[in-house]
């Protein structure tokens, strides 16, 4: 009990208890520690053999290097820490040191001579690190009365004992009083006894028996698991005392005396040891029955069966903290890695085999890991196979036939082992759906250059979009699936960059609550052109575009049908079609966005965006104002009435009148309503002007720029960016028809050239009939040079 009640203590901050002073309210008195008072004290430690009754006069005496004394107690009981004698405020004491040294313990220098010297935290200078004992944690307190309880239970059976041992003869009273006390103290005198600490056992097993069956305890089920656990306690401090001789480092982790729970039904072998099971214990248990294995290394001491018979192997596994370290623990004798492929299969089994299967498994578990290794190593790995897009560009490119394509991968085949790409029938079903573009051209008037374009028509890339989309989710069959569907979404957008105009579309697929299903970007036009103004834009894309968004937005609707052979198809919902298998309609909303150059252009606003506003009339002078009235929305046909106002001329042709509304929308079936915000271009916009502004400062106030020189830096950066331009565009026209171009000159060369060859008496070599001919071939290569020329 006492040793259970001190060792409560071990996870606080060390402090030192007198055992033997009288004033049990000091805070260093041990009464103090235990909640008693100090002759309950004394009558502990005559009890417990700790102290005794020395001489005529009975002085009370305290015992440490007794076979029961303080120093063998602390062994047992796995306290450690300090026990002696020191003179404390001129009075000597036995002082017993608990808890652990504080990690932040101030430190009071004190001077010797010339200089500082750290104190040392004993009993006579604890109080100037600190000026009271520590404060045990709630469950440590909550023991400790519990262990304080069972202790003052044991006193008052103590004294009773010694009470009913005196006898009204003065002469025996004292033998009768030292009979009593060997008793229970069990003396170690005798070698035949038991040691104090069973008799103690004994003691308290008495008392709660006899407080049952005076029915002086409420719950006595509760009564007897302390006692069993207290006998189990007293055992498992013998183990640790055994223990301490392999290792004295002493953790102060809570979750190293944590007690699992050990039914005998599962744990036969480890219930019937009666210590503690924790993890401490089952540490040390490990590190001696290993080591153990080591002095004896053919005997199998880590291998054991199951009682199915199944074999297991305990393996000794090095942890390494860098990859250095790891490198020099694999190569010593016998190391565990090289020792696993062979347990991991039977006896008799090829090593081979379990290191296949241990590849295989991390192979698995660790691809990505697992490819880098291997290709570091130099090992050809090969994680995927190029998927039927990637390889329709690379022969499609490359113009290699279909037998070429055949001979190369079969040669791949056998030099890498695997095919390289997805099979044959993979690559010609994609873009089998495919839609495709409706090209063409114009000259621009202002460069005169032929201007290429082409466009997708909308309807029918939603047609098949949403097909491959069912299908790929592979819910085509499954009605409940296709139910989720219930709106689509479609974003038309476009911007120009890098020498090219991109209008692009983006379909939303919605569930009943408006929330995203799934979505697919497309693109849908394409113009070669160095700016996207609006004359540009009228004569390539915005017609067509135009055109097709215009049957999306009559149409209303994407119907899924079922068709009569089981499958499914998407199509624009058409009234005139009332015999089809309808699944389900989808809405579909139609939105624009872009940047404001954009909305301008194709609203017919004309380099009026940063004057007017697009979704209202009013000017750049009136919507600047944050807190300015808000405008009358613009509708397509209220811009139509003020262009035709003007042109009729019942309103004067002035900037305030027309209000931005230059010429003819090229998007005339989206309201201006449905525009949305470019946010991105706002945020950029703010962004630039930021950093202009910044730029400028600098510029003006710090280094002191000239104009001249402002200027010629803005023309050196328009420069570049023309060039740049230019070398695309070149680029471009190299890849896709410098080689012809060389083909068709070197041609007419080669007529020319054989057309004028004479003979060695100055006659033409070729008739007149055949240099006509060669000089109509000649002029048909010039035709087809000219165009790529220009």
């Amino acid at each position: 009990m006492l040793g259970a009640a001190l060792r409560e203590h071990r996870f606080s901050r060390k402090w030192h208890y007198a055992v033997d002073m009288e004033d049990d309210t000091n805070q260093d008195s041990l009464a103090s520690y235990l909640g008693i008072n100090h002759q309950q004290l004394r009558s502990l430690l005559l009890a417990t053999g700790l102290a005794r009754l020395h001489g005529r006069l009975q002085h009370f005496r305290t015992q440490r290097n007794h076979s029961s004394g303080w120093d063998n107690f602390r062994v047992e009981q796995s306290l450690g820490g300090y026990f002696d004698t020191m003179v404390v405020n001129k009075d000597r004491h036995y002082w017993i040191g608990l808890g652990s040294e504080s990690k932040k313990k101030k430190k009071k220098a004190v001077l010797d001579g010339a200089r500082k010297v750290d104190p040392a935290f004993n009993p006579g200078t604890q109080s100037t690190f600190f000026k009271t004992p520590p404060r045990l944690p709630k469950s440590n307190q909550a023991l400790l009365r519990k262990s304080s309880s069972m202790i003052l239970s044991l006193l008052d059976v103590y004294n009773e004992e010694i009470e009913k041992n005196k006898q009204t003869d003065a002469e025996d009273e004292q033998d009768d009083l030292d009979a009593t006390t060997n008793r229970i103290n069990s003396a170690d005198d005798d070698d035949q006894d038991k040691d104090s600490i069973e008799e103690n056992l004994r003691t308290s097993a008495l008392v709660l028996l006899q407080q049952i069956s005076k029915a002086e305890i409420t719950d006595p089920v509760q009564a007897i698991e302390g006692l069993l656990k207290t006998i189990r306690v007293a055992q498992y401090a013998k183990q640790m005392a055994r223990l301490s001789l392999v290792s004295e480092v002493e953790s102060n982790n809570h979750t190293e005396e944590q007690e699992f729970e050990t039914r005998e039904s599962s744990f036969p072998t480890l219930s019937k040891i009666g210590v503690p099971i924790t993890k401490r214990f089952v540490s040390y248990l490990l590190r001696e029955v290993v080591s153990l294995s080591r002095l004896y290394p053919g005997h199998g001491l880590l291998s054991f069966q199951t009682h199915r018979g199944t074999s297991f192997e305990l393996v000794k596994v090095t942890r390494s903290k860098n990859k250095q370290s790891f490198v020099k623990n694999v190569r010593r004798q016998q190391s565990w890695l090289d020792r696993l492929p062979s347990l991991v299969v039977a006896e008799g089994v090829d090593p081979s085999v379990g290191a296949t299967w241990i590849l295989r498994n991390l192979a698995s578990n660790f691809e990505d890991q697992f490819v880098h290794v291997c290709r570091k190593m130099g090992y050809p790995i090969f994680s995927k196979k190029m998927d039927a897009a990637t390889a329709c560009a690379m022969w499609q490119e490359a113009n290699v036939s279909r037998k070429s394509q055949r001979t190369i991968l079969r040669y791949l085949a056998a030099e890498y082992g695997c095919r390289l790409v997805v099979p044959e029938a993979e690559v010609d079903a994609f873009g089998q759906d495919h839609v495709p573009p409706v090209t063409g051209s114009f000259e621009d008037p202002v460069t005169s250059k032929t201007i290429h374009f082409w466009t997708k028509p909308i309807a029918k890339l939603l047609e098949v979009s949403v097909s491959t989309y069912v299908r790929e989710k592979s819910i085509a069959a499954d009605d409940a699936a296709l139910g989720i569907l219930k709106s689509i979404d479609v974003v038309l957008g476009g911007d120009h960059g890098q020498g090219k105009f991109r209008s692009v579309i983006k379909i939303i697929l919605r569930d009943d609550d408006g929330k995203q299903v799934d979505s697919m970007v497309m693109k849908v036009g394409h113009i070669d052109c160095t700016k996207d103004t609006y004359d540009i834009l009228k004569s390539s894309v915005a017609g067509p575009l135009n055109e097709s968004i215009e049957e999306v937005v009559k149409s209303g609707a994407l119907q899924l049908i079922r068709e009569q052979d089981g499958n499914l198809s998407c199509r624009m919902k058409n009234d005139g079609e009332e015999s089809l298998t309808i699944i389900t309609n989808l809405p579909i909303r139609v939105f624009v966005t872009g940047d404001l150059a954009y909305f301008a252009a194709i609203l017919g606003k004309v380099n009026m965006a940063g004057d007017w506003c697009t979704w209202c009339g009013l000017s750049a002078k009136e919507w600047s104002p944050t807190d300015h009235d808000k405008g009358e929305l613009w509708t397509l046909e209220a811009m139509a009435e003020v262009r035709l106002s003007i042109s009729s001329g019942a309103t004067n042709d002035t900037s305030a009148d027309r209000r931005g509304c230059v010429d003819v929308p090229l998007r005339t079936c989206v309201p201006i309503k449905a525009y949305i915000i470019p946010i991105l271009h706002t945020e950029i916009g703010i962004g630039n002007r930021l950093l202009k502004s910044f730029l400028d400062w600098v510029d003006l106030r710090i280094e002191r720029v000239p104009d001249v020189e402002i200027e010629a830096r803005y023309a050196v950066y328009e420069a570049n960016t023309e060039l740049q331009i230019r070398n695309e565009r070149w680029d471009e026209w190299v890849s896709l028809k410098g080689t012809l171009l060389a083909d068709l000159r070197q041609e007419r060369a080669m007529i020319n050239y054989t057309k004028t060859l004479r003979d060695g008496e100055g006659q033409f070599v070729h008739s007149a009939a055949e240099r006509k001919e060669m000089a109509q071939a000649s002029k048909a290569r010039t035709d087809e040079v000219k165009p790529l020329e220009k």
